[in-house]
């Protein structure tokens, strides 16, 4: 007889009761230079070289770390300006610490998540947001 698997905290996501974390990561994910496609076509070359059985990637691999490279630079660029403070290891905080941080907080009320508890959750995220719009128009 199969057994049913047990979902962990780590997998299971929170609760969205407002809507507004969807759309605060949404919107953060937009600040960022979209590698979406340059992937897809790296990938799509890969599997035409491995159909092929030869041939090579280059271009597509060279634009697709280019796009990385423009991500991660963005991204440094919004954890120096935005991050809050420093860490026990000397980092500024990053989105995903502070969403880490949001996850506990929506995760420590249970059922009993309230969209007001959420909203309250969800400030140093928002904080976090408006400050990286601000640094990626150029307003910081």
């Amino acid at each position: 007889m199969p057994t049913a698997a047990v979902a962990t905290e780590e997998e299971t996501p929170a609760p969205d009761v407002t809507g507004e974390h969807a759309r605060i990561s949404r919107d953060f994910e937009q600040l960022l230079p979209a590698c979406d496609k340059v992937r897809a076509a790296l990938d799509a070359c890969r599997e035409g070289v491995r159909s092929r059985g030869s041939g090579h990637c280059l271009e597509p691999s060279r634009a697709w770390r280019a796009c990385y490279e423009r991500r991660s630079a963005q991204s440094r660029s919004i954890i120096r300006a935005c991050g809050g403070p420093v860490g026990k290891h000397g980092q500024q905080r990053s989105h995903g610490q502070i969403q880490a941080d949001y996850m506990k907080c929506v995760a420590s009320q249970g059922v009993a998540l309230t969209p007001a508890k959420q909203t309250e959750c969800l400030e140093p995220l928002r904080l976090f947001l408006r400050c990286a719009q601000a640094v990626v128009t150029g307003e910081s």
